[in-house]
Parts: structure tokens; C-alpha cells; sequence
């Protein structure tokens, strides 16, 4: 099930997105609207991704707006606010969302135009995205593809991993050899 919605919003998030704006009367102001066809088995629902908008040209992020994806028989939709999107035009397009894993994104590959690759809890899924670290690390662990690192650092200590990637803050050793004065 969740392999199937993290297609779903792999096929919302193809390559280029050329936005189409519409005046919902229902809602009383403009929105983009994408829709389409759900490829495979997806899970019936509402789920909250957020979207990033990059100019075509330049690659840099112009507009970012979160929303409820609605998925219902074979079909999807969302309706997003455009923001400094109503002007119109290409863009590439990525989402998240904190409920599902999303796929890798057809079109351009990330290191093509700057992106951060970053890797999710379940191996094989890999995602794009931006790393944006501010302040301290308090609780939890920072995870990437192949490393893992929790908090604990602190003055003499060492940061190692084992063979799986866990890293961990140790004890700095005691010198040895002719460094400790022993020879």
C-alpha cells in the first residue's frame, strides 16, 4: 500500500509541470489544480504533501504550498494555492510528505540541478529533497543513505560507526605506541 502511494506521487511530481490556473468559485480564489490517472494500486484518501516549486530556467525555488492530496477510484487531485506561481510558466516540481515515502521523481536526476539526494528509513527508496539543519540536534538521529548518527556529542569524544552505518559518540582512547609514552 505504501509502495503504491508513493508512485501515485511520484506520477503527480513528473519532470516539468507546466501550471494551469483556475478560478474555483466553490473557494472564492485561484488555485492550481493537478489531477490525473492513478497508475497501479494506490490506497483510497486524503494525505498532506507539500510541494516545491523550481523555476525551469535557473532551477532556483520559487514557490512552496502544502496540500491534501485526494486520491478516489483511479484518479487524483489537489488543489493548491499559486502564490508567486499566478504569473504561470515551466517548473519542476517535488513533494514530501511526513505520512508516506515518496519515490524517486521521474525527469532530471537531482545532482543534475543541485539537489540533495537524501535516503528514507526503508532502503531502496531514494528521494530528493533539501537539507536544511538549523540550530542544535537535541533529540532523535540524523540518517542518511548509508549512516546513521545520534546526538551525544561532546568534548573528548569520538565520533565512529560500525559496519552497518551506525554511528556512535565514544570515549576518546587512552594514546598508545609513542604517542601515549610507550615504547
Amino acid at each position: 500500500m505504501m509502495r503504491s502511494l508513493t508512485s501515485l506521487i511520484a506520477i503527480v511530481c513528473l519532470g516539468v509541470l507546466v501550471l494551469v490556473f483556475f478560478h474555483s468559485p466553490v473557494r472564492g480564489e485561484d488555485v492550481v489544480v493537478l489531477s490525473g490517472r492513478v497508475q497501479g494500486d494506490a490506497p483510497e484518501g486524503k494525505f498532506p504533501v507539500a510541494f516545491h516549486f523550481f523555476d525551469k530556467g535557473n532551477r532556483a525555488l520559487v514557490h512552496r504550498v502544502a496540500g491534501e492530496l485526494v486520491v478516489h477510484s483511479d484518479s487524483y487531485e489537489i488543489a493548491l494555492r499559486p502564490g508567486p506561481l499566478s504569473s504561470g510558466g515551466e517548473f519542476y516540481v517535488m513533494a514530501t510528505s511526513p505520512e508516506v515515502e515518496l519515490d524517486w521523481y521521474q525527469g532530471q536526476p537531482a545532482e543534475a540541478w543541485g539537489l540533495v539526494r537524501l535516503q528514507p528509513t526503508s532502503p531502496g527508496i531514494p528521494q530528493t529533497g533539501h537539507v536544511n539543519v538549523s540550530g542544535t540536534l537535541i533529540a532523535g538521529a540524523i540518517k542518511t543513505n548509508a549512516f546513521q548518527m545520534a546526538t551525544g556529542a561532546s568534548a573528548g569524544r569520538v565520533l565512529t560507526s560500525d559496519a552497518s552505518g551506525n554511528g556512535m559518540w565514544q570515549e576518546l582512547p587512552p594514546p598508545s605506541g609513542a604517542a601515549g609514552g610507550i615504547c
